[in-house]
């Protein structure tokens, strides 16, 4: 199932885990590029298409539209111009038993593998991240997540 939002986020692979609303959940970069973007040398991710970009970020929101994965506690291992690699863990918000009276979180080892630089009006980005989940998942639950990211338009 593909689920997308109005930030210019794609989700290609469905994780089969509901989720709710976090509060102000965002990345933490290592290195911001609010008036520095990305170069072809070294691309740069905005986070659910949206800027500001960064290089090396600590964490990404997975699902833009409500926060319900998240990828935390990321160690980037390269960051090239083709490809960036992190080791870190995938969290997803469990809905039991209602997304909405649910405050529990579950959490799973992961690597992560950014892709496809693209140049952008905000310099060169990376539009691809592949999840691959080596820890434990509900039944169901896909061990890769695809999620494509297009900048958000500026108006």
């Amino acid at each position: 199932m593909n689920r997308s939002s109005a930030r210019g986020f794609a989700r290609v692979a469905f994780s089969g885990a509901a989720s709710a609303a976090v509060a102000a959940l965002v990345v933490t970069p290592t290195v911001s590029w609010a008036a520095v973007t990305g170069t072809r040398s070294k691309p740069a991710v905005q986070d659910c298409g949206l800027p500001p970009a960064s290089i090396k970020p600590k964490s990404l929101v997975l699902a833009c539209a409500d926060a319900g994965e998240i990828g935390v506690n990321l160690e980037w291992r390269t960051w090239g111009s083709g490809r960036a690699f992190a080791t870190g863990v995938y969290t997803w918000h469990v809905c039991t038993p209602s997304c909405a009276a649910s405050n529990k979180w579950e959490k799973a080892a992961a690597t992560f593998t950014l892709e496809q630089p693209a140049q952008t009006k905000d310099g060169w980005l990376f539009e691809k991240l592949v999840v691959d989940i080596a820890g434990r998942l509900p039944s169901g639950m896909p061990k890769q997540l695809v999620f494509i990211w297009k900048p958000v338009p500026r108006s």
